[in-house]
């Protein structure tokens, strides 16, 4: 090792904790928001058929709990998750569900001539006849018996004729009617309910299985795991609600802290230790937006554009006219203003002051990708088939079409734009087009969905298949040169995070770390 790389990763080491390092990958799609890592380690380009190597796994986490990315910031990942948890309740409650289970129907709603010709028809079915023979015999009467009025009762009255003899008798069914959506205190209240209106045990024993006797709940948690060894160093935990989808938010590390959009709460916390520092009751509640910090402000997609005091979580600002809540905004600075750029709802790609929060302009996008900003030139990935893949002109009071390539997808992937090359990897193919012009230069079948790629090292690293494959290719105009293909346990929506050649994925119930690095690098 030359004398001043040694100095070069001494001063990395001894750089202050609040610092980014040149090779952090801190917010939502890196130090620029670009995907592109810039100054690279060598990363391989290939590798055994098992795949990269795997450097560790974290602890586990429970599955279905958000698609948020991890971050890497000074040798640390951090990852939010919407942490689901069952509760045990105490009461339990005849909810309409259960009701429906036990093959219950309002008595009271039925006509009377319907429901006294089921019954017959009932307690004359041969208790032998079953499968399709049973079936037909069903459909063939409800075919005579039920006229167009009484078509609404067709499933009520197949369930209860499948039932035959051995169905719950009416008397017994209606007792049930007068407890819907009545809430018991306890399992003892609903034995005794039981026991004093003589339900049989067979009923009993169904009514039991279809009565929730937890409660599905969740926390907002910001996890701080060690990138050399995946220990956890801390864990950050505040209170939230389930969201199974939308509890995605990715983390933003910015000067010693971290911010992100929980599922009630904007958040921001001490980046050593995870010491809460503000905590801001979102007024539409969270999603999957992701922070960008600009100037004093903190700003996120919480159901519409808001920005916060950076520092104290004070609500600076709100833009209600721009709404969305999988995108990320951008910022784009011309001359000595900067502007917050939004790819939202309706449609609609905007422009909004940051220091006022005033649109400045307002056209044709919309879609879960964020835009990416070069120069005075944005790159955006929409889900309007027509519109597609669009480039715009920026000034401070339009944006000026420069091209667009129409294109099916869910707009969700974020491109990425490198010199004078955009690359889109997103819906059923990954695209390679000229920025100047939006010439096509190749473009490739493959299912790569909604994740955003990174760019490293002239190499353009992927989660592909749904979450199944991790897949890598030759950042280059000329021709697509796909370099490697392995199997992964990955997730389809979540975006993978680099620093030093070390890639962070997220799995389905843990992160893990793999080396790709280049043997030969040094």
């Amino acid at each position: 090792m030359g004398f001043y790389k040694t100095l070069f990763i001494l001063g990395l080491h001894l750089a202050p904790a609040g610092l980014a390092q040149a090779d952090d990958f801190p917010q939502w799609r890196g130090t620029d928001r670009s995907g592109v890592i810039r100054d690279s380690v060598p990363i391989a380009e290939s590798w055994a058929s098992k795949g990269p190597r795997v450097s560790w796994e974290s602890e586990t986490f429970p599955q279905k709990c958000g698609y948020g990315s991890p971050v890497i910031a000074g040798e640390q990942v951090f990852l939010y998750i919407n942490w689901r948890s069952e509760i045990k309740i105490p009461h339990r409650r005849i909810s309409k569900d259960v009701l429906r289970r036990l093959n219950w129907f309002d008595q009271e709603m039925m006509p009377p001539d319907l429901l006294a010709a089921m019954e017959k028809a009932r307690v004359e079915l041969p208790p032998k006849l079953l499968g399709r023979a049973l079936e037909d015999r069903i459909d063939s009467w409800l075919e005579k018996n039920l006229s167009e009025k009484n078509r609404g009762w067709k499933n009520a009255v197949s369930r209860r004729l499948k039932d035959g003899p051995a169905a719950t008798p009416l008397a017994i069914l209606k007792k049930f009617t007068a407890v819907q959506d009545h809430q018991f205190p306890s399992e003892k209240s609903l034995e005794d309910w039981f026991k004093k209106n003589g339900i049989p045990e067979k009923l009993r024993q169904r009514a039991r299985r279809s009565i929730p006797v937890t409660l599905d709940a969740a926390r907002d948690v910001l996890l701080c795991i060690n990138l050399e060894d995946g220990k956890t160093a801390w864990k950050y935990s505040a209170e939230g609600k389930l969201e199974e989808r939308t509890g995605s938010s990715t983390p933003c590390v910015h000067q010693g802290k971290v911010y992100f959009l929980g599922t009630t709460h904007a958040h921001c916390v001490d980046r050593n230790n995870g010491n809460r520092l503000w905590k801001t009751e979102l007024p539409k509640g969270g999603g999957p937006s992701s922070f960008v910090v600009t100037g004093d402000k903190a700003i996120v997609l919480a159901r519409h554009l808001t920005a916060f005091q950076k520092e104290t979580g004070e609500l600076l600002w709100e833009q209600p006219q721009v709404r969305g809540r999988d995108s990320s905004p951008a910022t784009w600075k011309h001359g000595e203003k900067t502007y917050v750029l939004v790819n939202g709802d309706g449609k609609r790609f905007t422009c909004v002051d940051v220091q006022t929060g005033k649109i400045a302009w307002t056209t044709s996008g919309g879609g879960a990708s964020s835009p990416v900003i070069s120069g005075d030139i944005a790159v955006l990935h929409t889900n309007d088939d027509k519109l597609g893949l669009v480039a715009y002109q920026l000034s401070p009071t339009e944006a000026r079409p420069l091209w667009n390539i129409a294109r099916k997808s869910r707009g969700a992937a974020s491109p990425i734009v490198t010199r004078d090359t955009v690359y889109l990897l997103g819906g059923d193919e990954a695209l390679c087009v000229a920025l100047r012009d939006g010439t096509i230069h190749w473009r490739h079948s493959k299912k790569v969905e909604i994740t955003s790629p990174i760019l490293a090292d002239g190499k353009i690293i992927s989660i592909a298949s749904g979450g199944r494959q991790l897949w890598t290719l030759r950042a280059s105009s000329g021709a697509f040169e796909e370099l490697s293909s392995s199997r992964l346990a990955g997730t389809r929506c979540s975006s993978p995070a680099m620093a030093d050649g070390r890639l962070v994925l997220r799995l389905a119930d843990r992160l893990a770390s793999f080396d790709l690095r280049s043997s030969d690098g040094s």
